[in-house]
């Protein structure tokens, strides 16, 4: 196991310029960091039919972890299919009578009691318990070069038994066979490469990792994540509200599609099989009225301009004309877009997240139609992640 002490700086190093966000991300990929996310919550769940309640609740696929191993990214819908909570669920992967049917729920800490709620209204007579852990663990992203070569596929090593050669011959049939490493609930993140690990440690954890992994802020993971077009918590799906497709859970690993019935599946199959999803969060830079456009996502740690709260309506700036269309053959009638054009979720810095309309999606093209956020003097420019894949953005 690893044993050296963890650094302690919380710093971070920022750029003092403008930088490109694809440049940013790049240095920050390069170094070996992780950082304590302070606003998560955690539920545990279990019991003999934890995994039959929780397959019937959530977007993704139970089975496979109800043996242990990696945690999975998931949602809880409205019967009508609205998102509920982005959440991991992580089987706990220890005891002496592992694997067991016991999970943990790493949420949005501030949603903890409607979840609990939640999950009450559900559990009827079913047999497990439901507990909030919250004071019990903590969350930590890991990320950088060597992060790699520290996950694999794996169950703990069991406790030695009387008679038996190897603890591998007490597993049931199915298991993975063990492989020991630094942590025991976790998973490599399933919604980016780039994010690396994310783990769940007993509060006050330390020595986990080696001396090159310096500790950054929790700040300093979000902003990642946001120059990345990845939504989580509260801010992000809004509660209720949110739809899955829309929130970007089909290109998180977040819903799968082959899965049976669940609360919520009947809107986001039908909305999966009709192919149109004309939202999506994306990444966008916040700029003065008077700044130039933007022709990428740029990071600017200077930038003045007032941050929109989240769930800011994003409109058409009535003071600025309608771009004219291309000529067509007939002429058609000009139409003015929507006045609701999207809405704005978390941010930091100049940059931020915005549930979006595709057709608005930032190229670069100082004609297109100028988009403010609450207040004129803030624009808005959205920008599809790169990683996307050419049709969702409509990047053919």
């Amino acid at each position: 196991r690893f044993v050296a002490s963890l650094s302690t700086s919380t710093g971070s190093s920022l750029p003092s310029s403008p930088v490109p966000a694809s440049d940013y991300l790049r240095d920050s990929n390069s170094h070996n960091r992780f950082a304590r996310l302070e606003d998560r919550g955690f539920v545990e769940i279990e019991g003999p039919e934890a995994v039959k309640f929780l397959q019937g609740l959530t977007t993704n696929q139970l089975s496979r972890i109800e043996r242990g191993g990696d945690g999975i990214f998931a949602a809880f819908l409205t019967a009508q299919g609205r998102v509920l909570f982005d959440v991991f669920i992580y089987p706990k992967n220890r005891g002496e009578t592992f694997p067991h049917p016991a999970f943990i729920i790493d949420h949005d800490a501030r949603l903890t009691s409607d979840l609990l709620q939640h999950l009450k209204r559900y559990k009827l007579r079913a047999k497990l318990s439901i507990t909030d852990a919250t004071r019990n663990y903590e969350a930590h992203q890991i990320w950088g070069p060597d992060v790699a070569h520290m996950w694999g596929n794996y169950l703990p090593p069991l406790a030695p038994v009387s008679g038996v050669k190897h603890p591998a011959a007490v597993l049931p049939a199915g298991a993975q066979l063990p492989r020991e490493r630094f942590c025991d609930v976790g998973c490599r993140d399933p919604r980016h490469t780039d994010l690396g690990l994310r783990v769940v440690l007993e509060k006050g954890t330390k020595g986990f990792l080696p001396a090159t992994f310096q500790e950054l802020s929790g700040e300093s993971y979000k902003l990642r994540r946001i120059l990345l077009g990845i939504p989580e918590g509260s801010d992000d799906f809004v509660p209720g509200t949110s739809l899955p497709l829309e929130s970007n859970l089909d290109l998180l690993s977040g819903v799968d599609f082959r899965k049976g019935c669940y609360l919520g599946q009947e809107l986001t199959i039908r909305t999966y099989h009709t192919g149109v999803t004309r939202k999506r969060i994306v990444p966008v830079q916040f700029t003065g009225s008077d700044d130039p456009v933007p022709t990428a996502l740029t990071l600017d740690v200077t930038s003045q301009v007032a941050l929109p709260a989240p769930h800011t309506d994003v409109t058409l700036d009535a003071s600025a004309p309608i771009p004219s269309p291309p000529p067509t053959t007939p002429p058609q009638r000009v139409r003015r877009p929507p006045a609701n054009i999207g809405r704005i979720a978390s941010s930091s810095y100049n940059v931020g997240l915005a549930l979006m309309r595709l057709d608005h999606l930032q190229v670069g093209d100082a004609s297109a139609a100028k988009l403010v956020a609450g207040d004129a003097a803030v624009r808005v420019y959205p920008f599809a992640p790169d990683w996307w894949p050419q049709a969702v953005g409509g990047r053919e």
